[in-house]
């Protein structure tokens, strides 16, 4: 079941009117999860999770900033605040603020960590390069974690196309809301991948 999983790798779909994520456990080819919506992915419509061993069973609801579960509760909240400030000699640097408040757990604080997510947000760096660019070549990852929980990590590996890898440190993290970690920290850096855009235009493209 998802809700056990303490690695797992994420990868998308895209057809015309439909997006799909399918989650791994990390090292399988079997996929344990699907999310579909029969919408663009910016659209603000949630994805329905399903597992279970055909993948039919529906395990909940998930969008960017929130999850539910299947009754409609909600499970938390992933809350974004950015702030930009002008670069000497002209450009703009942004520091995000990420906020995992699952309901009855402490909210735990996403900072990046790594040398390229630390690097996209240097000054230097974000003279010389706009965020596209930054995705394609530099992993991205988020260390979410608080005074009371080691939390949870996610990160979007380099490349064109949107690919992540997540790994949970303490069990009482709902893996549906880490999902809705997922989805808003894509629709904030996901744009390198072209593909989001075939839902909306026609056709089929997949991984």
């Amino acid at each position: 079941m998802i809700h056990t999983l303490n690695e797992f790798s994420v990868s998308f779909a895209y057809r015309h009117r439909e997006t799909t994520w399918l989650i791994h456990r990390t090292g399988k080819d079997t996929p344990i999860a699907r999310l579909r919506k029969p919408e663009a992915p910016d659209s603000l419509k949630p994805y329905q999770v399903y597992g279970g061993p055909r993948l039919d069973e529906l395990l909940g609801h998930v969008a960017n900033s929130i999850a539910l579960a299947v009754d409609g509760r909600r499970l938390g909240r992933v809350r974004l605040r950015s702030k930009q400030w002008e670069l000497r000699g002209g450009g703009l640097s942004t520091d995000e603020e990420w906020t995992f408040a699952q309901d009855g757990l402490e909210a735990l604080q996403g900072r990046p960590t790594g040398l390229g997510s630390r690097a996209r947000h240097a000054a230097v760096l974000g003279n010389v390069m706009d965020n596209v660019l930054t995705d394609v070549v530099l992993p991205h990852s988020l260390r979410y974690r608080g005074s009371t929980s080691e939390g949870f990590e996610l990160t979007r590996r380099a490349g064109v196309h949107s690919r992540y890898d997540v790994r949970v440190h303490d069990p009482r993290i709902n893996r549906l809301l880490v999902l809705s970690a997922v989805a808003y920290f894509e629709s904030e850096h996901g744009d390198a991948d072209v593909r989001k855009i075939l839902p909306s235009i026609g056709g089929l493209f997949r991984l």
